[in-house]
């Protein structure tokens, strides 16, 4: 599949693919609203996780593109890890 997102991003190009992600994470902050009222409420919630994980779907392809586009990819993986750590050390877990 990385062929593919490959191609996507090289096609639409850096700033086509970064307002892309703005608007998939925006869908997936409305999902997960949706998801929190309906599950307090016990209405549709079901329907709403479907739906989340579509646009968490959507999230995760634009931010390979995004990685990929920028050539970060190993500098996320390493923040990612440093913030993993330091919020364990806040929960005195390490």
């Amino acid at each position: 599949m990385k062929n593919e997102m490959k191609k996507i991003a090289d096609f639409y190009g850096v700033g086509n693919q970064a307002l892309k992600l703005i608007e998939e994470c925006a869908e997936l902050i409305q999902q997960v609203a949706k998801y929190r009222t309906e599950a307090f409420v016990n209405t549709n919630a079901d329907n709403s996780l479907t739906s989340v994980a579509e646009e968490i779907a959507d999230v995760e392809i634009m931010i390979w593109q995004i990685k990929y586009l920028f050539r970060i990819g190993k500098d996320v993986e390493e923040k990612k890890k440093e913030k993993v750590k330091r919020q364990l050390e806040r929960m005195g877990v390490l």
